[in-house]
């Protein structure tokens, strides 16, 4: 296998391990649902910018690679 299909094989793996977190993590919250859903929402932005930063990087390394 590629080694960017070993990389997309990781990202799957972390997005789906942090969708599985965020599902139990709403089973123990000892906050209010309407409290917990703005965490939700605040956490979820910030790891959608996280993630574009980290596909944005390794498009940008990918490029340089296959320029060099």
């Amino acid at each position: 296998m590629s080694e960017r299909g070993n990389a997309t094989d990781i990202l799957v793996g972390f997005f789906a391990g942090c969708v599985i977190g965020a599902g139990v993590a709403l089973l123990f919250a000892p906050l209010s649902g309407q409290e917990t859903r703005k965490r939700i929402r605040e956490t979820a932005g910030e790891w959608k910018d996280k993630g574009e930063d980290m596909i944005r990087k390794l498009r940008n390394r990918e490029r340089e690679t296959e320029s060099a």
